[in-house]
């Protein structure tokens, strides 16, 4: 049940892009809502973890409070030619 709750904090956390001063939360937030594809886990200590793609790099960001806030996002690779969304 907790992670239903926590997926569904993320998608408010999207939707209202919670408001913080300018700082490194803002460039997390502007990451997160440009990013495609996001894939969603939560570890046995509750921490949750995003990885999603932007252009041709991963990203992965972590909440420690429950989708509250996330970390700075840190590049975990760099692919040439990755292509990310559904091409028609």
């Amino acid at each position: 049940m907790r992670a239903p709750l926590q997926l569904l904090t993320f998608v408010i956390f999207l939707i209202l892009n919670t408001s913080c001063s300018k700082t490194e939360q803002e460039t997390t937030n502007t990451l997160l809502l440009a990013g495609r594809q996001p894939q969603i886990a939560v570890d046995t200590k509750g921490n949750t973890r995003v990885v999603y793609g932007l252009e041709d790099r991963i990203y992965c960001v972590t909440s420690k409070d429950n989708g509250q806030t996330f970390s700075e996002p840190v590049l975990v690779g760099q692919l040439k030619g990755l292509y990310l969304g559904i091409i028609t």
